[in-house]
């Protein structure tokens, strides 16, 4: 998804974050929140959650892409609390468009893409790291571990360790 198209599809899932959480926090949920509560202490083994998700479709690629997804989640009879199960955005530089999806999807045609340090091509489209694909870093951080830095004379992580090939960069 192309940047200023991710923005636009980022601010929405703002909104509906907001929106969603008061709804989710507000007495209109109680009994619902109750009944979660007291089905998972009669049913300790399991849990239950009530999510809302915003999702992209593109009738072209056939896929969907998640921009969005927390809930609340209840498990052996304690009280429901919020959950969040949605990957962070990463910026990437693809046959040089600069392009924003979670970080578990290909930049070009939306299919699940995860471990992409490891699985170095989609297994959809064949794109890979380091050839149509590059990390697009415009800030100095990891974009393995997301806590330490790396520099363009440094692309070791200085926290995990994890290490780039200059291939697989491009600097914004």
């Amino acid at each position: 998804m192309q940047r200023r198209e991710f923005e636009e599809w980022q601010r929405l899932s703002e909104l509906a974050y907001v929106k969603c959480e008061a709804f989710l926090n507000s007495d209109a949920l109680d009994e619902v929140r109750k009944g979660m509560q007291e089905l998972t202490a009669k049913y300790p083994r399991h849990s239950v959650a009530l999510d809302c998700h915003v999702e992209v479709c593109d009738s072209e690629k056939e896929e969907v892409l998640p921009l969005l997804r927390f809930g609340i989640t209840a498990m052996e009879g304690k009280s429901p609390y919020i959950h969040h199960a949605d990957s962070t955005p990463q910026r990437y530089l693809v046959n040089g468009a600069i392009h924003v999806v979670p970080h578990d999807h290909c930049p070009n045609c939306w299919g699940i893409w995860d471990f992409k340090f490891k699985n170095k091509a989609c297994s959809h489209c064949s794109f890979s790291v380091g050839k149509e694909v590059r990390y697009m870093l415009d800030t100095d951080i990891c974009p393995y571990c997301e806590r330490g830095k790396m520099t363009s004379k440094s692309l070791t992580c200085d926290d995990c360790g994890f290490q780039l090939l200059p291939s697989e960069v491009a600097w914004g």
